[in-house]
């Protein structure tokens, strides 16, 4: 109760006291005036103690209201506590997917070799030794191989760095993306809130992320992606690199990786 309120009470108060004492006066006639004023006294105590319980009640009642309101605000702050612990826990436990040896995993992807590489770059044909060739075109054409090679590596040491830098379910919906590209599928947002803890919007980061880096292109349209380009090395190596990084990391990683594989390929193919 404020202070002007409690102003308000005493003054009423007092108020009613007087009018008690004067109709106690004038209503009976005693002899002396001292059973007058004990008389009144007495009526004046008898009110007052009404008021007090009155008071009482009204406060008491007003105590419960706050309280009550006081255990609905920390009930409320309690869950909301418990919602966002556990929205930390989820995104530690995201973040634990990052493999621990992050340089060490880049190192063990260096070791792509040149036959690994080879099953995506074409084939030089074996010319004959007695055939006849003009020399300055032989040139140039082993000087477009030689950029194309270029060209392929530098895609391929994009697209094995950038997956490096991705926690496991990172580069699940990279896979996701390059399998519904391949089958003209789009990814939609009630898809990944169902599969991926409703991570949407960090499995956006993630394609802008590629895009940025040149290996995807995709529209956003009614809450769906929409992939529209893959780089050469994204659709011909990523299942390739995917399955690199599960021979190095261990089991518990890699079954994560091959389960968020295997949904995609479930959830985008041909007959879907």
């Amino acid at each position: 109760m404020e202070k002007r309120e409690l102003h308000y009470v005493y003054g009423i108060s007092y108020l009613v006291v007087i009018i008690v004492a004067l109709v106690a006066f004038a209503l009976f006639d005693v002899e002396h005036l001292v059973d007058k004023i004990s008389f009144a006294l007495t009526i004046t105590s008898l009110v007052l103690a009404i008021l007090a319980i009155i008071y009482t009640y009204i406060a008491g009642g007003k105590q419960e209201g706050q309280l009550t309101t006081l255990i609905t605000t920390n009930q409320a702050i309690t869950t909301a506590s418990s919602q966002i612990q556990a929205a930390a826990n989820a995104l530690l436990g995201h973040v634990s997917e990052i493999p621990k040896g992050l340089q060490n995993l880049n190192d063990k992807l260096d070791t792509l070799s040149a036959r690994d590489l080879s099953n995506v770059l074409p084939g030089e044909e074996v010319k004959s030794s007695n055939s006849s060739f003009d020399l300055t075109s032989e040139v140039s054409s082993v000087e477009r191989d030689n950029a194309n090679v270029v060209d392929m590596k530098s895609e391929e040491e994009i697209l094995k760095d950038f997956i490096g830098k991705i926690p496991f379910f990172g580069m699940g919906m990279l896979y996701a993306f390059w399998r519904a590209f391949r089958n003209d599928k789009e990814i939609s947002e009630s898809w990944v809130e169902e599969n991926y803890a409703g991570n949407y919007l960090f499995m956006l980061g993630i394609f802008y992320g590629a895009r940025g880096a040149g290996l995807i292109d995709f529209k956003v349209r009614d809450g769906e992606i929409i992939p529209t380009a893959c780089s050469e090395s994204m659709h011909n190596s990523i299942a390739r690199h995917l399955a690199k990084v599960m021979e190095v990391t261990n089991e518990e990683n890699s079954e994560k990786l091959r389960n968020y594989m295997a949904l995609a390929d479930k959830t985008f193919n041909r007959q879907s």
